[in-house]
């Protein structure tokens, strides 16, 4: 998922930063991985991938 860059004013909220934190942790329960970071337009990006196996 790609966030575009910001449209408006952004808001300083609070936060204790845990979220992108929890998120690497849960994927590497899952053996998957986690990537995020800032998109070159100024927006960002996060990437959750999952192994999958062969039955649905």
């Amino acid at each position: 998922m790609t966030n575009g860059p910001p449209t408006r004013p952004t808001l300083s909220l609070p936060s204790a930063q845990h979220g992108l934190i929890g998120l690497h942790e849960r994927a590497e329960l899952l053996n998957g991985t986690l990537t995020s970071g800032p998109a070159p337009d100024g927006g960002f990006h996060v990437r959750l991938r999952l192994p999958t196996t062969g039955s649905p």
